[in-house]
């Protein structure tokens, strides 16, 4: 039998595996109940139905390490193979030791009962045959080297095996070593220390409890104290293997715990997101866990980069704050602890699951505690001097650059609104990089599920991603608000890692700009906003998102969340439900927000007005030429720029008359181009090589007169009119209505001959560019 078994602590877990043990409980169909005997440990008993034999076990819990729980179970091991049962399981840990076996009748289960009993009645003799293997298994121990006193104290907690290596050894030949396992055996011995269980039909467990009855008695000896630690530890170890960080948390309520791995380790698992976006290199090892007589422990190891220096200690403090939270967090949701005794399919491992968790939850536990060690390079270590204060300091550091939140509640609307973004909008972007903002969106956008719809919102002044999702069945509003937020979170957080996901959102871009390069307007974009076409065009443009990399693009998508970030939210319970989605957001971002965050300044550089001319190759391309007439904002003028562009596209506006009177084969239409940052009216012309400049003077001519001209009564009555509807219909889906919150709320004002006069004057003194666009064979 091999000195370390596999753990009964599930497929995350190490350890014994055990919770609160009085009265009956059920996991899934399976009926387990505790039963105290007189003068006998006690016994759980578990029914259920299916397993080819039935199982018992007997599990023992001590306060004196990994050498005990070691030599107990050879102990055991080799005073039941003696009398002919080797068919055991064995699993020791720190705290204690676990033996299960398959039983066909009553009859094995009372056999096996009377060989536990007797193996430990029995006092160690000088030449006792069980010697030989207690010393192999102890000398075995001996592999198991912690990397220092930090590494022992976190296996303590987790009940990993191990020891020190200037631990003294135990040699089992001397009559000192024969005293001390003596003690061991005798402390083992008592009906306080320990408890069996058996599992199968319920004829099969209500005769092995009346077996049990039957075997000599036990004294009834003291229980495991398992003291709880006295306050938090953090520190470093030397170590020349691989290099790993444990944070084990000392928690009350193994529920919660067990609740907490599988909120840790399952599919939607918010932890391995957080590390890989905040600490590249970082990656989860383990989950472990183990009740204990006082509450449980969680234990969560960590690999460290490779390479020197692996980690820095504030890189370090904040591993092990995201770990904390998580593991706070995850905690909020206990899980059964009957539930998880039947979980192996095994009936030997959920028996001993089921004996020691008759010893668990047995004394009073005390405030959570939690030891962090950390195992780095020897030349590292004087680096981690005082990491305890670090870390304190880390995790006790103000919170100077919280998000900013706009919440307002909406009660019975079918879905919760939320939207994450950045006022920056496109301000980081050159021509080269532009579109970038709008890849990593679109490809965050790319994991919506059937639970939580996830939209890219793309502006020049502000860019950002949008979740909505309804209700779940059985799940409260707060639970509603932190599904939608953790998703909308752990999207940005990595948008998209398969080989398809920016290929994906290149052509989604691509086609929206109209599936074709349009070299004439990208010369225009230029020419209006120099360098820094993205504040015109957020989409880019079709040379820089074609050359766009996975890398340029997730740089881009961390820049976005290391900015300001605002976030809106539109309840659809009240505003304190929309406090959950805030809270659970600023918690996920919270690594980056230790410092004021300001948009990225770039240089102001005036539009280079005039004419320009472009010869491109003649590939069916239609462009023609553009006019455009740079202004301030388009957040300024929204309703007067809309209601401009309406009467030059209007069948009988300026624009046609323009163009129809010359008998031109020619159209044009005009249309608003920017954000807040910058703006400009837009005149597309289409038209042959040889009509084009005729074209451009006509539309030049009839812009000229309509700026000036004021708008007549029935003009503005009809644009008030079609703005109030346009408003109205906007209004109806809850999309604009969360823009509008997270903007500030809907612009002010109304459309009036003095604000349309105030943005015709603006376009009348703008230094006008055009394009030609010729086309060569």
């Amino acid at each position: 039998m091999a000195l370390l078994a596999s753990g009964c602590g599930g497929s995350q877990a190490s350890g014994p595996y055990g919770g609160p043990a009085s009265g009956a409980g059920r996991g899934g169909s399976a009926r387990i109940e505790r039963r105290d005997l007189d003068h006998h440990p006690p016994i759980n008993l578990v029914v259920r139905a299916g397993d080819p034999q039935p199982a018992v076990a007997f599990a023992s819990a001590h306060d004196r390490g990994s050498v005990a729980s070691v030599a107990l179970s050879a102990l055991i091991l080799a005073r039941l193979s003696a009398r002919g049962n080797s068919e055991l399981v064995s699993v020791p840990s720190e705290s204690g030791v676990q033996l299960a076996t398959l039983c066909a009748d009553r009859s094995q289960a009372r056999a096996f009962f009377e060989q536990v009993t007797a193996a430990l009645a029995t006092p160690i003799a000088e030449h006792d045959s069980a010697l030989r293997l207690i010393q192999e298994h102890l000398s075995a121990l001996r592999s198991h080297s912690f990397a220092g006193k930090a590494d022992a104290d976190a296996a303590a907690c987790s009940g990993e095996l191990g020891q020190l290596s200037t631990a003294p050894v135990l040699d089992v030949n001397t009559g000192a070593g024969r005293a001390e396992l003596e003690r061991y055996r005798s402390f083992a011995f008592a009906r306080r220390a320990s408890a069996f269980a058996a599992l199968g039909s319920p004829d099969f467990v209500d005769a092995a409890a009346s077996e049990l009855e039957q075997v000599a008695n036990w004294p009834k000896g003291d229980a495991a104290e398992d003291p709880w630690p006295a306050s938090d530890s953090a520190d470093a170890d030397s170590s020349d293997g691989a290099h790993h960080l444990s944070v084990a948390l000392r928690i009350a309520d193994a529920p919660a715990a067990l609740g907490a791995v599988r909120a840790l380790t399952g599919g939607g698992a918010a932890l391995g997101s957080r590390l890989r976006t905040f600490l590249p290199g970082f990656a989860l090892e383990r989950v472990a866990f183990q009740a204990r007589p006082r509450g449980a422990c969680l234990r969560v190891d960590l690999s460290l980069p490779e390479g020197e220096p692996s980690v820095s200690p504030k890189d370090a403090a904040l591993a092990v704050s995201i770990v904390s939270e998580e593991a706070r967090a995850g905690a909020s949701s206990p899980r059964s602890m009957e539930e998880n005794i039947i979980e192996p399919s095994d009936p030997r491992e959920a028996a001993a699951r089921a004996a020691w968790r008759a010893l668990t939850d047995r004394q009073e536990a005390g405030p959570e505690r939690r030891i962090v060690a950390l195992s780095v390079a020897p030349s590292e270590r004087p680096r981690f001097e005082g990491f305890a204060a670090t870390l304190r300091d880390f995790e006790t550091r103000p919170a100077r650059a919280p998000l900013e939140t706009r919440v307002r509640a909406e009660p019975g609307q079918s879905e919760l609104w939320l939207l994450l973004g950045s006022p920056c909008g496109t301000l980081g972007e050159s021509n080269d990089n532009a579109g970038q903002s709008a890849l990593a969106l679109t490809m965050a956008a790319q994991q919506a599920s059937a639970e939580v719809a996830l939209e890219p919102w793309i502006t020049s002044d502000a860019v950002g991603l949008l979740a909505h999702a309804p209700r779940l069945a059985r799940e409260s509003a707060g639970e509603q608000a932190e599904r939608v937020a953790r998703a909308l979170a752990r999207a940005l957080s990595e948008p998209g890692s398969g080989s398809d996901t920016l290929a994906s959102a290149q052509a989604q871009l691509l086609a929206a700009a109209g599936g074709a390069p349009r070299p004439g307007y990208v010369r225009l974009l230029d020419a209006l906003a120099p360098d820094h076409s993205a504040t015109l065009e957020p989409h880019g443009t079709w040379l820089s998102l074609a050359q766009a990399s996975r890398e340029g693009v997730a740089a881009r998508g961390r820049e976005i969340l290391q900015g300001p970030l605002r976030v809106a939210v539109l309840a659809n319970e009240d505003e304190a439900q929309a406090l959950f989605a805030t809270r659970a957001l600023d918690r996920w971002f919270s690594p980056w927000r230790d410092d004021p965050r300001r948009c990225q300044a770039s240089a102001d550089r005036a539009p280079r007005s005039g004419e320009l001319s472009l010869v491109v190759p003649d590939s069916g391309n239609s462009e023609g030429a553009y006019l455009g007439l740079p202004f301030s904002s388009r957040l300024k003028f929204e309703r007067e720029a809309t209601a401009v562009v309406a009467q030059l596209n209007a069948p009988r506006g300026p624009l046609a008359l323009a163009l129809g009177g010359e008998h031109l084969n020619a159209s044009a239409r005009a249309s608003i181009i920017g954000g807040g940052h910058a703006a400009a009216l837009m005149i597309e012309i289409h038209s042959s090589d040889e009509d084009a400049r005729k074209a451009v003077l006509e539309v030049r001519r009839a812009l000229e007169r309509f700026l000036v001209s004021p708008a007549s009564a029935d003009e503005l009555a009809a644009a008030q009119r079609s703005a109030a509807q346009r408003a109205l219909v906007a209004s109806l889906d809850p999309r604009r209505r969360i823009v509008d919150l997270w903007r500030g709320g809907a612009s002010e004002g109304s459309l009036s001959q003095s604000s349309l006069r105030a943005f015709r004057a603006a376009l009348s003194g703008a230094a006008q560019v055009v394009v030609y666009v010729t086309h060569r064979d």
